[in-house]
């Protein structure tokens, strides 16, 4: 039904619209609530951190408990949240809230591709389910930047989560008359065990990367997060090989072809959105832009993501994997070396042509995964295909935001500066330039790993 079909796009929308707008954003909430620039990156870190974990058991929910009733449980708590958000009185509070509406996402996202796919075709799932959410990130870039800009411009940051509620209770009373329930029981049991493991393990490394530069907290609680993040790590890997319906399928990983695409994905999106945090908190608090020059720069991000996806559809029937993939690997890390010559002199048509290149190369490098990490893979082991990509597309975009702050605060905590606003501008300046640095590295990284990328073809599925 093709009202379903548009129903599930507009309510997946509106969950990539919270993840992006607030990159924008963040500045103005942060010292609205009087806080020093860098504290506020858990608004983001705590929602993606969330949609990372609970995209896992989404479907596992709905099987237990019916697709139809947890898909509208999570559309309700995911409305309050917002609305709670909106209402957030401190920075800690807001961070609740957003995690709680992280969850509310991750659990919606999985069902609500589940109800696109049974639209479609059966043949069609493994790239039809990635490529619908590849769009939905595509405008979401697109508009959330700019909504946000606005929005805060001319009314208020607690309005970048009113103005959405109504369309969130609209696609909800849709959903409670358009969908019915799906029957898609699994045979076979969860991995909960592994589950609490993954999530736990999670959040203590990310704790431990973000403690690491923050003058307040001592440098042995970071090493201790860190070094008990390892061993929760090392139990669930564990934990998954003596599973028979493991979280993640390690096995998969025998596949050089598709722990290569694996890895090459990590280097780009660990960058990707990492850097486009970064970048806002340079433009809006070192160079002084506007939210509104920031919010038409950022979203420059769409365009290229957009001419990624014209240059495969012209290119990839005639020159396949590797170019495009070592291409957009490339251009990734130009973009990210070039933001460290960006001054306060340079013109916003350049800076805006580099973000531009940024999701040009970026998008070049997932997208052209996508097909290779499904078509090196058994039809038997898609879904557990699907939940790798998907989460490592997740956990490397948590991971980029909270190493670029850790970074900045480093370079701070070398010149003995307790926080941005206390820095000069030259030395804020070079904190943002070394974090671009650090970031060009990793698609650097990729290039190599790409470089030994050849023949994809020739090989047997997993």
């Amino acid at each position: 039904m093709k009202s379903v079909k548009n129903l599930i796009a507009a309510i997946l929308f509106i969950e990539a619209l919270d993840a992006t707008m607030l990159y924008v954003a963040l500045p103005k909430i942060t010292l609205s609530f009087e806080e020093r620039l860098l504290e506020g990156d858990w608004i983001i870190i705590s929602f993606l951190l969330m949609v990372a974990v609970f995209m896992m058991i989404g479907n596992r929910l709905a099987d237990y408990f019916g697709y139809k009733k947890v898909f509208l449980a999570s559309q309700a708590v995911y409305i309050l949240s917002s609305l709670a958000c909106g209402f957030s009185q401190s920075l800690d509070q807001l961070v609740i809230y957003r995690t709680i509406q992280g969850i509310s996402a991750g659990i919606i996202i999985p069902i609500g591709i589940s109800y696109w796919l049974a639209q479609i075709s059966a043949e069609k799932w493994p790239t039809r389910g990635s490529k619908l959410y590849l769009y939905e990130m595509i405008f979401a870039l697109g508009l959330g930047p700019l909504y946000a800009g606005f929005v805060i411009e001319y009314l208020n940051w607690n309005m970048l989560f009113f103005i959405k509620i109504p369309f969130s209770i609209l696609f909800f009373l849709a959903s409670i008359f358009l969908l019915q329930d799906l029957n898609k029981k699994r045979g076979n049991s969860f991995d909960w065990k592994g589950f609490v493991i993954a999530a736990l393990g999670l959040y203590v490394f990310l704790l431990s990367i973000t403690f690491f530069s923050d003058t307040t907290v001592s440098l042995w609680v970071s090493i201790v997060l860190f070094i008990a993040s390892v061993f929760l790590f090392i139990w669930f890997f564990k934990q998954e090989n003596e599973m028979h319906h493991p979280v993640i399928r390690f096995s998969l990983f025998k596949n050089p072809q598709f722990s290569l695409a694996i890895f090459l994905q990590s280097m780009s999106m660990i960058v990707f959105l990492g850097a486009i945090f970064i970048l806002s908190l340079f433009l809006i608090g070192a160079l002084k832009f506007t939210i509104v020059e920031t919010g038409f720069i950022i979203s420059s991000l769409a365009a290229g993501m957009l001419a990624a996806m014209l240059c495969i559809k012209l290119l990839y029937p005639k020159f396949r994997e590797r170019p495009l993939i070592i291409g957009g690997l490339i251009l990734v890390a130009f973009s990210m070396f070039a933001f460290t010559k960006v001054t306060s002199d340079t013109s916003k048509a350049w800076i805006a042509f580099l973000v531009f290149l940024e999701g040009l190369g970026a998008w070049l490098v997932r997208t052209t995964n996508v097909d290779v990490i499904f078509s090196t893979t058994s039809e038997n082991y898609l879904e557990d295909a699907s939940r790798v990509y998907t989460l490592t597309n997740q956990i490397m975009a948590t991971l980029g935001v909270a190493l670029t702050t850790t970074i900045v605060r480093f370079n701070l905590v070398l010149n003995k500066i307790p926080s941005l606003s206390w820095a000069t501008p030259l030395i804020a300046k070079k904190a943002y330039h070394s974090t671009f640095i650090v970031l060009g590295i990793f698609p650097l990284l990729g290039l190599i790993g790409a470089l030994l990328y050849i023949n994809l073809k020739s090989f047997k599925k997993s």
